[in-house]
């Protein structure tokens, strides 16, 4: 059984990847304006201290590697599958209310989002 409090930390921390990936994003659309890179370095900085150091590295790894052809490290299980279109098997979709997973087939991390995370 899971409790509250682990589904509470992992909808946080999707919360946090998901707020640190937006910021790379932004960051890196945004080279020049040295206030505006200044201050997005110190969100980014302030979102990745609160992500688990072992999921921060792996969310790095991936999004380097697939920075070269352009895909998103991050992907939501949507009916069952990954974007790639990769089955998600049943216990790997239960274990994402606990703990980010990983695609077995493209390598992204895999995302359990809840409403409030997607339209807050």
């Amino acid at each position: 059984m899971i409790s509250n409090n682990q589904q509470k930390h992992e909808v946080s921390m999707t919360a946090l990847l998901i707020e640190y990936h937006n910021l790379m994003e932004q960051l890196e659309q945004n080279g020049e304006g040295m206030e505006l890179v200044s201050d997005l370095r110190t969100r980014l900085q302030s979102v990745a201290s609160r992500i688990t150091p072992a999921i921060l590295a792996r969310y790095e790894h991936i999004r380097q590697r697939h920075k070269l052809n352009g895909k998103h490290p991050l992907v939501e299980v949507k009916n069952g599958s990954c974007w790639c279109g990769c089955k998600v098997p049943a216990y790997q979709r239960f274990l994402l209310r606990i703990q980010v997973q990983t695609c077995q087939q493209c390598g992204r991390l895999l995302l359990n989002v809840p409403e409030h995370v997607i339209h807050s």
